[in-house]
């Protein structure tokens, strides 16, 4: 049975969406052509908070990121998803979060699954003590969010859902269960959950590509071309795979190490259409990785990372 499951999903998109048209880590023609739906106001406010909002893999993580980007991203359900922005808004307008708690400790259950958190009275007190200075910006962004999402579902989603849907069944006749068995042998380590779930978003070429949004599920650009999506979502189930190990193993950070990890999944990839550069010491990593291997051809790539780690 496959594990790799290639899918589509309307919050997932319109988040994205909303980076795409306020420029917010995006800056492509999808963005140009629909931003005119939204008032120029609300896309200013995206834009002014744009640092908050966004991450580049390894050297940076905007504030806001978690908040407004990957954990409603990962959300499947519309109620849930805004009433998810109800409860952040209510957090910073009203400053009770005991009270918010209790009235949306279930959203924030199912919200939070995703990431494999808890939610609990004590973590929205911290919650709200790490963020409170930043408040205004906060409730900005809950309003921008709920309030443009009924025009994203008007104008935008029954087109894109449409040439979304084609690219999933494309996408599917390449998948089988060979590429989860390779990375397993190659890490030596099972791939720990039911299904990787591969969301494709037609709003993101021209930044961040191959974004994880919860321990299960990771956006990919429509846009590409079939072979190069396969290659990076190839690439991203080996990172997940060999993300697990290593935090059972407990002897490599992945984020101090993560340009190297990158460079060394990539190099093993058992996907190769097109030379991809992932890191910006990919080409180092590689020629480190070739000495290492003619000293010991049968060295694994575990032993590899351990030998070449910060």
């Amino acid at each position: 049975m496959n594990r790799i499951i290639v899918s589509i999903s309307k919050i997932t998109n319109y988040i994205y969406h909303m980076l795409s048209v306020s420029k917010c880590g995006y800056d492509n023609e999808y963005g140009k052509k629909n931003s005119h739906i939204h008032k120029t106001a609300d896309l200013d406010i995206l834009k002014i908070n744009d640092e908050l909002l966004t991450v580049i893999g390894g050297k940076y993580f905007g504030r806001l990121y978690s908040v407004f980007v990957s954990t409603p991203a990962a959300i499947e359900e519309d109620n849930i998803f805004l009433h998810y922005l109800e409860g952040i808004k209510d957090l910073f307008l009203n400053n009770n979060p005991a009270y918010n708690y209790e009235k949306y400790k279930n959203t924030y259950k199912t919200a939070y699954s995703a990431h494999k958190f808890v939610v609990t009275e004590q973590s929205c007190f911290d919650f709200y003590n790490h963020l409170v200075d930043i408040k205004k910006s906060i409730i900005e962004i809950c309003e921008v969010l709920i309030n443009n999402y009924a025009l994203y579902h008007e104008y935008v989603w029954k087109k894109s859902q449409q040439e979304l849907e084609s690219k999933v069944e494309l996408l599917k006749k390449y998948f089988n269960t060979d590429i989860e068995l390779e990375w397993e042998n190659l890490t030596g380590h099972k791939y720990p959950f039911q299904k990787f779930e591969v969301l494709l978003c037609n709003s993101i070429s021209g930044g961040a590509q191959a974004i994880d949004i919860a321990y299960n599920k990771d956006v990919f650009d429509s846009d590409m071309d079939t072979e190069t999506i396969i290659q990076y979502i190839s690439h991203e189930f080996g990172i997940f795979v060999l993300r697990d190990k290593l935090d059972q193993e407990k002897n490599i950070d992945f984020h101090s190490n993560y340009d190297i990890i990158e460079s060394v999944v990539e190099y093993f990839n058992p996907i190769k259409y097109k030379n991809l550069v992932f890191g910006d010491k990919y080409n180092t990593v590689v020629e480190r990785i070739k000495n290492v291997k003619s000293m010991e051809p049968s060295i694994s790539m575990f032993e590899i990372i351990n030998k070449i780690k910060n």
